[in-house]
């Protein structure tokens, strides 16, 4: 009847999060909550692990390699602040390589 499932989604939404498992147990007391009620204390539950728990964030990055002429150095390197990405390796010979680690969303 979605009572425990949807509010718990519905406390995982509004944080944003993926990728994440919320275990709610609940004990018989003896009371019968109904519905809403049901609903209001898994709602409740996870909102408040949500709020006390250490939230991570992970990403899938991947590592490019790019090669360009001097030229465009002023060109790549606001494409490299702009994504955020971190600079690996870089040389400037004839013309000028980096190896970036930039997250793989950014790519698609």
């Amino acid at each position: 009847s979605g009572t425990a499932g949807k509010p718990i989604l519905g406390q995982i939404n509004s944080k944003e999060l993926t990728d994440i498992l919320i275990v709610v147990v609940r004990y018989f007391g003896g009371i019968k909550l109904g519905t809403g009620g049901l609903s209001t204390a898994y709602e409740v539950a996870a909102a408040d692990a949500l709020n006390n728990a250490v939230i991570i964030e992970k990403t899938v990055d991947e590592e490019v390699t790019v090669v360009f002429e001097y030229l465009f150095m002023n060109d790549v390197m606001r494409v490299v602040k702009e994504e955020g990405a971190e600079i690996l390796y870089q040389s400037y010979d004839k013309s000028c390589k980096m190896t970036l680690r930039i997250r793989r969303q950014h790519w698609k």
